[in-house]
């Protein structure tokens, strides 16, 4: 019995060793079928790499060119050294690029960038290292010109050496539903909300260069893309690598198919129109010249709204020389404070033609004019009554502006017109929010309207606006005469600051005198407001209320349209690109 049991457990364990025998057989069987494989797929892998190669030479010698800066990689390691575990550019050895080893990419990075002007034979290896290599720049904040930019919410790309400047023969038309012109950044990110949000808009980098192209669109946050251009072939791009014969195309084919810019993958969804305050060219007919300033000039003109109906207009005209990039941003400042404003004692604004140069501010068109002008001419016969009524409606107005956070700063009779029967605020040029604006040593400033703080401290505020408004009330009285009259401007300075006033006439009503004893106050605190000046001179003129009026451009009495006029408002070109329509947010 114990012979048998010896037996079988000598059977068992050559059982087990035969066993153990043929498992090892069968996984280096295994094994081996993996490697083959892997050899295999490896094999298949390179012939399609070289198949591709021959497509994308020529992009890929673009990006080689653009990443060679950042190509700067330590001498290559030696036959006989280790491999890293993990290199501070490359990343971890185990990471993969298209099969290649991190010695391996080190000595192709070293090629590359040992390369000058030369097409890479291995395009398809270079475009991976130099992809790894800018993302690794973009994460330690380095600003990558050309492929991406290193900015959370806004950002904006261009292409380093690249033509950018708008072509001659580009007209905006075919973009006519999202092209917005002399936009500005601020503009843009206010209308692009919503992630696929898209417009395009000219801009310049810095004053005095050539105007370029921008696609600003929402997604996490807002980007600002410089458009390539290829002056060669006469077409756009987002980048090089991939132009169209025109921005609609690229407009259509980015609505399918993402592109990567400062690690997002943005999509084209949502075209933002052109709002109802931007203004095309050929809506407008100059007309007769009605004055001239150091911004440029003043015509009336004829506004088409429709094709069969326009009003009367005053359009200030920006000088072309003039149109640099602080320009062109102050006056479509002065576009976003307006567009903004409602009231009948406030410059009715009707937009702006931005497009193209010259940029032109459209407003209501106010029959006598300035309100100085119209002072000296007529004032002498002017009433009591008249005077207190124009200086209500000043007060209205300026009250209003207070109310929206908003300072004139520039508050004069001359910046006032005049309509027969109501006075309206105008020229915004140098209005700012507050409630305090710092004055720079380089800043414009109507020294005879300016309040002792001012210049004291260089800080406006609203008692500042309200000094200047009394200012005004004694022009009002003494028919547009320049107040301090005899002293230069430095005269000026220094006897308002020992705390000469001017002074308005007796017979003006009692509250309006007090009033302004108040407000030649050197303690701001004790100056009365706004919108108190206007519930007294409301009272003393027997008005109860001033309401906000919208401003309704049917109002004004239409103007028959010439045949002319009426073929160019028509000569408008459809919106083509195949992408969704407007959202409801993106208000027309």
């Amino acid at each position: 019995m114990d012979e048998k049991i010896g037996k079988e457990v000598d059977k068992t364990e050559d059982e087990k060793l035969i066993e153990s025998m043929e498992e090892g057989m069968k996984s280096r069987v295994i094994e081996n079928k993996l490697k083959a494989q892997i050899f295999k797929d490896s094999e298949e892998e390179k012939e399609k790499q070289k198949i591709l190669s021959a497509e994308k030479l020529h992009k890929n010698s673009i990006k080689t060119e653009l990443a060679k800066p950042l190509l700067k990689i330590p001498n290559m390691m030696k036959k006989d050294e280790k491999e890293p575990t993990d290199s501070p550019v490359l990343g971890s050895s185990r990471s993969s690029h298209n099969g290649l080893s991190p010695v391996q990419v080190s000595k192709l990075a070293q090629a590359a960038s040992t390369t000058v002007k030369s097409v890479i034979t291995k395009p398809l290896e270079v475009k991976s290292i130099a992809s790894k290599i800018l993302v690794k720049k973009q994460d330690g904040d380095t600003t990558v010109t050309g492929l991406m930019a290193r900015t959370p919410k806004v950002t904006t790309v261009g292409i380093p050496d690249a033509e950018t400047v708008i072509p001659s023969t580009f007209t905006g038309d075919d973009e006519d539903d999202y092209f917005h012109g002399f936009l500005p950044r601020e503009d843009a990110n206010m209308l692009c909300l919503l992630d696929g949000d898209f417009l395009l808009r000219t801009t310049e980098v810095s004053s005095g260069e050539d105007r370029q192209l921008c696609l600003s669109v929402a997604w996490h946050g807002n980007h600002h893309i410089i458009l390539y251009y290829d002056k060669s072939k006469n077409q756009y791009g987002v980048k090089p690598d991939r132009t169209f014969i025109s921005i609609a195309d690229l407009v259509n084919y980015y609505a399918q198919h993402k592109f990567k810019i400062a690690r997002e993958r943005i999509l084209l969804k949502n075209p933002i129109v052109a709002q109802p305050w931007e203004l095309k060219h050929q809506q407008l007919k100059l007309l007769q010249k009605l004055g001239e300033g150091a911004f440029g000039e003043v015509h009336s003109a004829n506004l088409a709204l429709t094709p069969r109906f326009c009003v009367k207009a005053a359009v200030k005209v920006l000088k072309c020389d003039a149109m640099t990039k602080e320009k062109v941003r102050e006056a479509m400042s002065e576009v976003r404070m307006l567009r903004n404003l409602r009231h009948e004692n406030i410059v009715r604004f009707y937009g702006v033609a931005n497009r193209r140069e010259p940029l032109m501010i459209v407003m209501e068109l106010v029959k006598e004019g300035a309100l100085n002008s119209y002072l000296k001419k007529n004032g002498r016969n002017l009433s009591m009554k008249i005077k207190l009524f124009m200086i209500r409606d000043a007060a209205c107005g300026l009250a209003y502006l207070h109310g929206k956070n908003i300072m004139h700063r520039d508050l004069a009779t001359r910046n006032c017109l005049y309509t027969g029967e109501i006075v309206k605020l105008s020229d915004f040029g140098m209005s700012a929010y507050g409630p305090q604006y710092k004055l720079l040593p380089t800043d414009k400033a109507p020294v005879r309207w300016i309040a002792p703080e001012v210049f004291r401290t260089l800080i406006y505020s609203f008692p500042s606006d309200t000094w200047a408004f009394f200012v005004m009330v004694w022009e009002i009285f003494n028919n547009a005469m320049e107040p301090y009259p005899g002293w230069d401007r430095a005269r000026v300075k220094i006897e308002v600051l020992k705390g000469n006033r001017l002074s308005i006439p007796p017979t003006a009503p009692i509250k309006l005198q007090e009033l302004c004893k108040l407000t030649w106050n050197t303690d701001v605190t004790k100056r009365p407001t706004m919108s108190t000046v206007s519930a007294v001179m409301m009272r003393l003129t027997g008005k109860v209320d001033v309401s906000e009026k919208p401003t309704h451009i049917t109002a004004t009495t239409p103007v028959k349209m010439d045949q002319k006029m009426r073929k160019n408002y028509n000569d408008q070109k459809p919106f083509t690109a195949s992408i969704r329509r407007p959202h409801p947010k993106a208000k027309r």
